[in-house]
């Protein structure tokens, strides 16, 4: 329950950052947001039935690495914040024994992902590689 408090609390506070900042990809954050806090409350009874496995575990932090990814690409700050993207693959290895190694290359092709898809720019910026590496590297 305090998980689903912890995933609701951030992801709101997403979704007020990106309104009051009047981010012109507004609405993608708000739908982020929001599928977000819906599979949270799957995750959460999945947990409360004792079907939360190291596998399940894997695949939400993959999910959660997307959507932080997609959420830093939306409001412009994944060179600065890319390295974010381990914070569910730790969580996940940590509680419930899942393989880092196994989801290091998604987070990977998920910063890299959302560089591509929410920037202008031709190739990423050595920063954003540099923590590309980093995570893919430490998985």
């Amino acid at each position: 329950m305090v998980e689903l408090a912890i995933r609701i609390f951030l992801a709101a506070g997403v979704g007020t950052l990106a309104w009051a900042q009047q981010l012109p990809q507004q609405n993608s954050v708000f739908k982020l947001v929001a599928i977000v806090a819906a599979y949270s409350v799957l995750l959460l009874q999945l947990e409360r039935k004792n079907l939360r496995s190291e596998g399940i575990s894997t695949l939400f932090a993959c999910i959660d690495a997307i959507a932080i990814a997609g959420c830093l690409g939306l409001i412009g700050r994944l060179d600065s914040f890319g390295f974010l993207v381990l914070l569910p693959i730790a969580n996940a290895a940590s509680r419930y024994g899942s393989l880092p190694a196994t989801m290091a290359p998604i987070a990977f092709g998920s910063l890299v992902g959302a560089h591509m898809l929410f920037t202008n720019a031709a190739s990423p910026s050595p920063l954003l590689l540099a923590q590309a590496a980093g995570v893919l590297g430490l998985g």
